[in-house]
């Protein structure tokens, strides 16, 4: 079995410069891709990607400028990089209220050098909040977003809805959850055996545990993963993380019910049974992310509470069942104790681990590249 020990870690430099926020990563291929906004004032901003193929950053492409983006810490833009095309979603405002905005999207045909003109994800337009959207390709030509959607939010609550795009084409609205947490992240894989996406529950006692359902299958109900039990009156805005590597799941969560705040599970089998699940941070504000490093290795990534403030950690699992957390915890980096910290974000990239945060000491992201060795 492969070992994989820390060596260390170094920034990475890139092209997002000053003031840059929200910063998400993905991957294709052998190539590395970011996304991050620049703020001008309270709505006014423009949304940029960059790629790295490991032998530097390409010119910043801007993707959307507009007076009118809801630029939001918890609530960021997401990118999805397919075979021939790539897929930007972002949330804008619909509105005047505090809330009332939505996703739109853009397709990329040239690798992201221009974008077409921005559509809206979801057909409702009602003044309501429809956000939180995650990405997957179903394919080599197929992206799948699901999404929180306000539509019925004064009368059953938020909803959990999905639909599917191509380059060209976009596929009717499929509703997977009619009552859900109001702004907790979702996220969504492809599996072998189809999508299969996760988010916060809401039941009418206001239990609000992480869930699953699968996209587009009418052979599963949405179901728990795990049955927390955390009775809140409000939403903890502390979405879960979910990452597969071939049919193999591994899913991270925040929760205020117990002493420890974060869960992790794995699952051999695309999610039909989940391990006993390891229960660690103690301390933790939440915000997480997850991949796979290796197949016998996960990553968390997450916010941890400290004396002197808020600092961004990492730590390693064998997939066992529980799993068994490899080595201590890594301290990356102190990050800003408000909410302009965000959400870390991580990416598996040229033979090693990127993590992006934001800076503790001034305006603007930090990438910082952790290296493992044999």
């Amino acid at each position: 079995m492969l070992l994989l020990l820390f060596l260390g870690g170094q920034l990475l430099p890139h092209p997002a410069g000053p003031n840059a926020a929200e910063a998400f990563l993905t991957t294709c291929g052998e190539t590395l891709y970011m996304t991050w906004i620049i703020s001008e004032a309270k709505h006014k901003g423009r949304l940029y990607m960059s790629s790295n193929d490991g032998r530097g950053w390409r010119k910043p492409a801007l993707i959307r400028e507009a007076d009118n983006l809801f630029i939001n810490w918890a609530d960021y833009p997401k990118l999805l990089v397919l075979k021939d095309w790539m897929l930007a979603v972002w949330p804008e405002m619909l509105g005047e209220g505090t809330y009332s905005y939505g996703l739109r999207f853009s397709r990329s045909l040239d690798d992201g050098q221009t974008w077409r003109e921005p559509e809206w994800l979801h057909e409702d337009r009602s003044l309501q909040e429809h956000g939180f959207v995650s990405l997957a390709a179903l394919d080599d030509e197929t992206a799948a977003a699901v999404w929180l959607d306000g539509r019925a939010l004064a009368d059953s609550g938020m909803q959990l809805r999905y639909r599917t795009l191509s380059a060209e084409t976009t596929t009717a609205e499929i509703l997977l959850d009619e009552r859900t947490c109001e702004c907790c992240n979702t996220d969504l894989v492809q599996l072998a055996s189809g999508p299969l996406a996760v988010y916060r529950d809401r039941s009418k006692t206001e239990i609000r545990d992480i869930f699953m359902v699968r996209p587009g299958s009418m052979l599963e109900a949405k179901q728990p993963v795990f049955a927390d039990g955390w009775e809140i009156m409000g939403c903890p805005v502390n979405g879960p993380a979910l990452d597969a590597r071939g049919n193999r799941v591994a899913l991270a969560w925040f929760t205020g019910a117990g002493d420890s705040r974060l869960g992790l599970a794995v699952s051999p089998d695309g999610g039909k049974v989940f391990s006993k699940p390891l229960r660690f941070a103690p301390e933790a504000q939440g915000r997480l992310d997850c991949v796979w490093l290796a197949d016998d290795q996960v990553a968390v990534s997450w916010i941890q509470n400290t004396e002197e403030g808020s600092e961004v950690r990492l730590a390693r699992f064998r997939p066992d069942s529980p799993p068994v957390r490899i080595g201590d915890e890594l301290r990356i980096d102190a990050t800003p104790a408000s909410r302009v910290s965000g959400s870390p974000r991580l990416a598996v990239w040229d033979g090693g681990l990127v993590i992006a945060y934001q800076d503790p000491d001034k305006p603007g992201i930090k990438l910082k590249h952790l290296r493992f060795g044999p």
